[in-house]
């Protein structure tokens, strides 16, 4: 098979160097290298088999509806990435390697290079300055990239500034078609004017996915119940897990204090530990209200008790470990140790900090406010990616087609090996986890509110201020009074921008 090498162009303005880059709002950051070294072994196993049945879903001869001959005559589509491993490989890979996931990726890449008479050119931009090099390129009137994928906290403004296109008006992009998130579109279409999508095309989108972890031999020491079958029964509720957590302490060397070297039930993090909750508790920031345009729904005696439920649990229940510091080593190491029964973390570290973790371990969906709720939900951390393209854009044609090309690939090929094999086979360790993983990714949702909450003074965030970073005993009423205000200013600016767009 003939390869056809990525032609890699460094996007890096003169100063770019000197920035540090910088994390999500959501706390994103790099692993360590202990834990690099942790999963070197575990890299070199041999790869898992596919799983039979990975394909019965019909993923792999899912039809799309771009024309048969289109012919770009070996034209270059370019595609400006985030700077950073995690968030370049789901998109550019620079050969096969023998792992399931890469060499997904990098078949998906070729085939629409061949389908299409087609070659990408990677840009490559650090974080720091990731959206001023999108603003001076535009600004300036420059074509230097067709095809954007921005970090999800902090791209949505830049489609106030008028500075991007809309997916409604690009030749060959279906909306409609499994590989876009149907919920992302259904949010942040705005009076016909869609400036982001994303679905398929994002692994880290999958990836990003908020679960809860549970150490499988800690759960029989204390003779737990079934964790999936109180998932399957529609038990697997908020009260239900703060009534395991708050269960189990111990304090391991007997000093009388109990902290990172002592076993919990429960050890909760800063930052992104709470940002889940709205979407798993069906408690959206915002809905569709006169003539379709995004309101607040937030302020609901269901909010005040979701508050009042995660605090107590947090800081009044004496009986969980709250670590505000060294999280990204401390807090997964506990778990991987045996010092907590639950850890509330992405997807991604399934495959990264806990490959080489030799205590077998479940994965549950997050749980349900109570039994009342119908469905399991969840919400990706804001670390994925968004896609988006600069207004001055000269090649529509080419990157419509080959945006919608590579979502159709990635939804046959690159997320079943993902998602199928890579995850369910490799990554878990049990069949139950592999189901409660469908649970997990039909109950994925998103939210304007929180998508474009750094354009709406961050009220999808509200769950931290009122828990990390503001009084802890303020009620949400009163936080509510307070930050009105100012949250509707923000939605007012907000969709008046949205609405002065033309929509092209």
């Amino acid at each position: 098979m003939k390869i056809t090498k990525a032609i890699i162009v460094f996007l890096i303005l003169s100063f770019a160097c000197l920035l540090p880059a910088v994390t999500s709002c959501g706390g994103d950051s790099e692993k360590s290298e202990n834990n690099a070294d942790q999963n070197k072994e575990a890299e070199e196993q041999p790869e898992a088999e596919p799983s039979e049945g990975a394909f019965d879903n019909g993923r792999e001869n899912a039809p799309d509806s771009l024309p048969a001959d289109l012919d770009f005559g070996g034209g270059a589509l370019r595609i400006l990435l985030r700077d950073e491993d995690r968030y370049r490989d789901e998109i550019f890979v620079e050969s096969e390697i023998g792992e399931i996931v890469n060499d997904a990726i990098f078949r998906r890449n070729q085939s629409v290079e061949d389908r299409l008479n087609m070659r990408f050119e990677y840009l490559f931009c650090p974080q720091a300055n990731f959206n001023k090099s999108i603003q001076n390129s535009v600004g300036a009137g420059g074509d230097d990239y067709d095809l954007i994928a921005g970090f999800a906290y902090y791209i949505p403004p830049l489609s106030l500034e008028g500075i991007l296109l809309n997916w409604n008006n690009m030749p060959h992009i279906d909306t409609s078609r499994p590989w876009w998130g149907a919920d992302c579109v259904k949010e942040l279409d705005i009076g016909g004017k869609l400036y982001f999508v994303t679905g398929d095309l994002s692994l880290d989108w999958i990836q990003s996915m908020y679960v809860y972890y549970f150490n499988k031999k800690m759960a029989q020491e204390y003779s737990l119940p079934d964790f999936y079958e109180l998932v399957l029964e529609g038990k697997w509720t908020f009260p239900k897990f703060a009534e395991i957590s708050k269960s189990i302490r111990e304090d391991l060397n007997g000093d009388g204090e109990y902290d990172q070297n002592d076993r919990f039930g429960y050890v909760a993090w800063e930052f992104a530990n709470v940002d889940g909750y709205f979407a798993a508790f069906d408690q959206p920031i915002t809905a569709p209200g006169a003539g379709g345009l995004p309101e607040f729904i937030v302020n609901t005696e269901r909010t005040a008790n979701i508050i009042d439920m995660v605090r107590e649990l947090m800081y009044d229940s004496g009986m969980i470990y709250y670590n505000k510091a060294d999280k990204d080593t401390v807090v997964p190491q506990m778990f991987m140790e045996g010092r907590n029964l639950f850890y509330y973390s992405e997807l991604y570290d399934s495959g990264t900090i806990f490959k080489s973790m030799e205590s077998d371990f479940g994965i549950l969906p997050c749980p349900k406010y109570d039994e009342n709720q119908k469905e399991y939900h969840t919400v990706a951390h804001d670390v994925y990616s968004l896609f988006c393209v600069p207004a001055t854009c000269t090649r529509r044609e080419l990157t419509g087609a080959a945006a919608e090309a590579m979502a159709a690939e990635s939804y046959r090929k690159v997320t079943p090996m993902y998602f199928e094999t890579a995850l369910k086979v490799k990554y878990t360790r049990d069949e139950e986890s592999s189901q409660m993983l469908d649970i997990i990714l039909d109950g994925a949702t998103f939210n304007f509110g929180v998508v474009y909450s750094g354009a709406v003074a961050n009220v999808g965030y509200i769950m931290r201020d009122l828990l990390l970073f503001g009084s802890k005993n303020q009620s949400f009423a009163a936080y509510w009074e307070k930050n009105e205000n100012k949250f509707q200013r923000a939605l007012d600016k907000t969709l008046d921008s949205f609405l002065s767009l033309d929509g092209e």
